[in-house]
C-alpha cells in the first residue's frame, strides 16, 4: 500500500466465572505514523475485518494513526476456543485491554454496524475517552427483521472451489454493500477467505459466533434496543452514515438520535443497503470531511 502499513498481534486475556483464564491473540492493523497523537480505530461489522477499511484508511493518515481491528474471531484474530466469548461485553473489555497496552488517552472511532455499536458501548463505559465517533449504518434500534436476516447466514461454512467461485458468491450476499469496481470486489474477496487443507477457500471468520444467535428461533427474535444506554453515550462530534435501504439503520432511528443529542450530523447513502463498503470516491470524501 502507498501509506505505512504495519500488522501486529495483542494477547488479550478474560478470566470468567472463576475459570482458567481465555487467552487469544488479536491482529491490528496501524495505517500511517504510530507516533501521530491522533488515534482513529477503525472496528468493523459483525462478519467482516479490519481490511475493509483499507481504501478509506489512507487519506485520513494526513491527520490520523488510523488503527484497523480484527475482532477475535474474525480476520486475521485467533478463533476462541469458547464460543460463548462471542459477545458484546468481551469485545468491549478487548477494546479496553487494546486501549490500556498501547496506552492511549483518547481515540476516535469509525464503526461499522457491529463496530458502531462497540464504538457506543465503550464512549457509554468510558467517558472522555472517544472525542469524535462516525457510525456507518448502525444506530440505537436494530428491527428484529434485521436480526432474522443475519442469523439465518451467520453460520454458512460454504468452500470454494476458486478465487473466482468465492467472488461469485460474495457479490451476491453482500450486494447491498454498494460496491461497482472489479478490484474493489477483488480486494474484499482476498480479504474474506482463506485456503484450508483441503485446497479449496472458506471464510476467515469463526461460525462459532453464531453461538449466540443460535439459541434465538425466529418468532422469539427482538429488536435490539440500547437507547438506555445511549443516554450515556458522550463525543465531542458524532456522523451518522445511514444507507437508503438499510433493513438495520431505519431513518426514524437517524432523526432520534440527530434531535437526542447535540454536534450530530448524518447523511443518506441512496441506492445501497447496508452496510456502505466505504471504497466509493463518495464515501470516502464523506468520511474524510468529517473526520479530517
Amino acid at each position: 500500500m502507498a501509506v505505512n502499513y504495519q500488522r501486529e498481534f495483542l494477547t488479550l486475556a478474560h478470566n470468567k466465572d472463576g475459570k482458567p483464564p481465555v487467552v487469544y491473540k488479536v491482529a491490528l492493523h496501524h495505517w500511517g505514523n504510530k507516533n501521530n497523537a491522533n488515534k482513529l480505530f477503525c472496528i468493523h461489522g459483525l462478519t467482516r475485518n479490519a481490511r475493509d477499511f483499507d481504501f478509506v484508511a489512507e487519506p485520513l493518515t494526513d491527520k490520523y494513526h488510523v488503527i484497523g481491528v480484527d475482532v477475535v474471531g474474525r480476520g486475521e484474530s485467533d478463533w476462541a476456543d469458547d464460543k460463548l466469548c462471542y459477545n458484546y461485553d468481551t469485545y468491549f473489555d478487548d477494546m479496553a485491554q487494546i486501549i490500556e497496552q498501547l496506552k492511549f488517552e483518547k481515540i476516535n472511532i469509525l464503526g461499522t454496524s457491529m463496530g458502531g455499536l462497540i464504538g457506543m458501548g465503550m464512549s457509554a463505559r468510558y467517558p472522555g475517552l472517544i472525542d469524535k465517533i462516525l457510525l456507518n449504518d448502525i444506530g440505537t434500534i436494530v428491527p428484529k427483521e434485521a436480526l432474522v436476516r443475519i442469523i439465518k447466514y451467520i453460520p454458512m461454512t460454504p468452500e470454494f472451489r476458486s478465487f473466482a467461485e468465492a467472488k461469485d458468491f460474495f457479490k451476491i450476499i453482500l450486494m447491498n454493500f454498494g460496491i461497482k469496481e472489479e478490484d474493489h470486489w477483488d480486494h474484499i474477496v482476498t480479504h474474506s477467505i482463506k485456503m484450508n487443507a483441503k485446497g479449496t477457500f472458506t471464510f476467515v471468520y469463526d461460525p462459532g459466533i453464531a453461538v449466540a444467535f443460535q439459541a434465538l428461533a425466529a418468532d422469539k427474535v427482538e429488536d435490539v434496543n440500547i437507547r438506555e444506554e445511549w443516554k450515556k453515550v458522550n463525543f465531542s462530534q458524532m456522523m451518522i452514515i445511514h444507507a437508503e435501504k438499510s433493513d438495520v439503520l431505519l431513518k426514524d432511528d437517524v432523526e432520534f438520535m440527530v434531535k437526542s443529542k447535540p454536534n450530530i450530523s448524518s447523511i443518506t447513502f441512496n441506492g445501497i443497503g447496508h452496510a456502505p463498503a466505504l471504497v466509493n470516491e463518495y464515501e470516502i470524501k464523506s468520511v474524510c470531511d468529517f473526520f479530517l
